[in-house]
């Protein structure tokens, strides 16, 4: 959840007259990072994945569901276990009370082995946390948003409704951790855009949605106060940030190479958000969207009347049109590897001059000196008192203030400072799936693919407004199957020779089976798969990590073709044709209890759904039985997850072989499949 120092945190009209001093610090604390670390080149490749849970109680004699608020305790808990467990987990707080957040103990390295040891890390990590909870009603679930969050009595112990910070009428105060950060965060939001933040959603309408017999309340601004049928009402920070993800980050080779990867994984960032879609419901409502993105972006937007084009009245410190909440998509690419990457860039940039001036000034070039102004548009929204005045050249507290308020679907990551750490790059967008399968299977695509861009040096670029497009899309209900996505269609262009009429740069709109699988066409798309499994191709993957990779890969393709569902339209299904439902978009404590009950029971491995899930491969089952020890052995096993051709022998003329070798293995599998 960001930078948590410890100190006093300043309320947002007591942190006015050192606003200015923060951004101006935190850039020179940024150029001084780049000053010191922009020419670090071969940085060896390491990654890791963050997955949160929500800790939840269960009562089977009264079938209830509720957020358990014992996340303080818990962690302390972890905190007590042996030296041992340390270098194999780490648990972090998160916003709400009832949150963990896990990573590995240290960073993954750059062998294919590593790629094996992944799921066994989360599987650990799920039982060391389990281990300590003290009580048969409790469970955790890697589950993406609570169903009935912000319903009539959902915390464990009762909590009552509302209070100073949030003045919520819906969630408690204390569902909030108590760490002086979220707090301090969550009230200066509200005072900063003047008035509590307003999320609404569309509400899936059915037979008997109930229709409200009066207009429905709204503020001054027209922003609504309550739910209707067309809407679900939200009004707390907590809708949002009590949501769960699943996040992957890579260290890069050199800055150049982390900007690169930057860009094309925020071309991917919506197609994994639809293919991960986990959050149905809110509010104890069925939703009429599948993700929890939008959610989180209402929830923690800041804007005043003014940013938001509500007004032309100046508040006093707002000067510029913001058109996003600080939780959005990314508004510019990066990258220095292809000339015309600016001619892209075609959504408003929007900064101060003189923090352009500052960073340019500095010799930054004009790209990323936009980039991180774009970022400085915004204020800082917790500064602590004891850490105002700090030495720019070996710290960066201002610098990660507003970095790490910036949530957009990707992170440009510059080192920290006093740290062997290089450019790394987060990719942010995935819903957190119900088994540690499902999220290992992604965290590896991820990360497999990430090579295979750099590998390839694959180009995805599009128009970034067609990104955005993208995000909005990926809200659809079951976008899985209904949608289509904007996509590059040669991102290798010499390898596909294309009609006159077909120009590299040209872009389709594509179903996510054809993104994932390949597009049989004039130009002939590869597919994602492709690109990932001709990588494994070409650095000559080891068997035994190849075959647990094959898994993961086929069940993605499946998951692509809606062969498996989304949890997100398997959760929906669950709910509709439940004894209690009655046909109002509402979901009953009963059905909440059942639902979550039967996912506990899938997540441990007691119950098979195979609308969800494949019966698990002998690869799988080996995986099972891996010592997390193996995953920190001095000698690792496998194949360098090397980017460099001429380690391998293999010459960019025969990329294009590579990867048209590896569609047709996959088209040729499909078929078999399906016949």
């Amino acid at each position: 959840m960001g930078l948590l120092s410890l100190g006093t945190p300043l309320a947002w009209k007591d942190s006015q007259p050192y606003i200015e001093h923060v951004k101006r610090q935190g850039i020179d604390q940024f150029i001084s990072t780049y000053n010191r670390l922009s020419s670090r080149k071969r940085d060896e490749f390491l990654w890791g994945d963050e997955v949160e849970y929500l800790l939840v109680s269960l009562d089977s004699q009264n079938k209830t569901a509720k957020l358990l608020m014992k996340g303080v305790e818990v962690l302390h808990q972890l905190e007590n276990l042996s030296e041992s467990v340390a270098n194999k987990a780490v648990f972090h707080p998160e916003y709400g009370r009832f949150m963990i957040e896990t990573t590995p103990g240290g960073p993954y390295r750059g062998f294919t082995s590593d790629l094996s040891f992944v799921e066994a890390n989360m599987i650990y990590r799920r039982h060391l946390i389990q281990s300590v909870l003290d009580c048969d009603n409790y469970r955790l679930l890697s589950m993406a948003s609570f169903p009935l969050l912000g319903t009539d009595k959902h915390c464990d112990p009762d909590l009552p409704i509302g209070g100073p910070i949030t003045r919520s009428s819906y969630v408690p105060d204390s569902v909030m951790n108590p760490h002086p950060r979220f707090p301090c965060l969550t009230a200066n939001i509200r005072e900063r855009r003047s008035d509590k933040v307003c999320i609404t959603i569309p509400r899936f309408k059915d037979k008997y949605t109930p229709k409200p017999k009066s207009e429905p309340k709204v503020n001054i601004w027209g922003d609504l106060m309550e739910d209707t049928a067309e809407f679900i009402h939200m009004d707390a920070m907590a809708f949002g940030m009590g949501c769960c993800c699943l996040q992957v980050t890579f260290q890069c080779g050199s800055i150049e190479e982390a900007r690169h990867l930057y860009d094309q994984l925020a071309v991917l960032s919506p197609i994994m958000l639809a293919l991960t879609a986990a959050s149905p419901f809110f509010k104890g409502c069925i939703a009429d969207t599948d993700v929890r993105w939008n959610v989180i972006s209402q929830s923690v937007d800041d804007r005043t009347p003014y940013e938001r084009g509500l007004t032309d009245k100046d508040d006093g410190f707002s000067q510029l049109r913001l058109s996003k909440s600080r939780y959005s998509s990314v508004d510019m690419f990066l990258g220095t590897r292809i000339s015309e990457v600016d001619s892209f860039n075609d959504v408003p940039v929007v900064f101060h001059q003189k923090h352009l001036d500052q960073l340019q000034n500095a010799g930054i070039d004009s790209l990323l000196a936009r980039h991180v102004a774009h970022l400085f548009a915004r204020d800082p929204l917790v500064i602590f008192s004891e850490r105002i005045n700090i030495d720019d050249e070996t710290e960066t507290d201002h610098f990660e203030s507003i970095q790490s308020t910036n949530w957009n679907t990707v992170r440009f990551k510059p080192p920290p400072p006093q740290s062997t750490t290089g450019w790394r790059v987060e990719f942010r967008t995935m819903e957190v799936q119900i088994t540690d399968f499902e999220n290992a299977a992604f965290t590896v695509f991820v990360a497999v693919l990430s090579r295979a861009i750099l590998f390839f040096n694959l180009n995805f670029y599009m128009p970034i407004s067609l990104v955005d497009v993208n995000v909005q899309r990926a809200h659809t209900r079951d976008a899985v199957n209904v949608e289509n996505f904007h996509m590059r269609i040669r991102p290798k262009p010499e390898c596909t020779p294309c009609p006159s009429q077909c120009h590299p740069s040209d872009y389709k709109e594509m179903s996510m089976e054809e993104i994932m699988c390949g597009k049989a066409d004039c130009c002939g798309f590869a597919g994602l798969l492709s690109f990932v499994e001709g990588y494994l191709d070409a650095i000559h993957c080891d068997s035994k990590s190849r075959a647990l990779i094959d898994e993961y890969m086929n069940f993605i393709e499946m998951r692509a073709k809606s062969q498996f569902a989304t949890l997100a339209t398997w959760m929906r299904r669950f709910v509709q044709t439940h004894p209690d439902y009655r046909f109002d978009s509402n979901i009953s404590q009963s059905t909440a209890f059942d639902l979550i009950n039967v996912l506990d029971e899938i997540a441990a491995g007691r119950v098979h759904c195979p609308q969800l899930l494949p019966e698990l491969g002998k690869a799988h089952r080996n995986v099972l039985d891996t010592s997390v020890e193996a995953a920190l052995a001095p000698n690792p096993l496998g194949v360098p997850l090397t980017i460099d051709f001429d380690a391998n022998a293999v010459h960019s003329e025969s990329v294009c072989k590579i990867i048209e070798r590896a569609a047709s293995r996959r088209r040729a599998n499909s078929s078999g499949t399906q016949g």
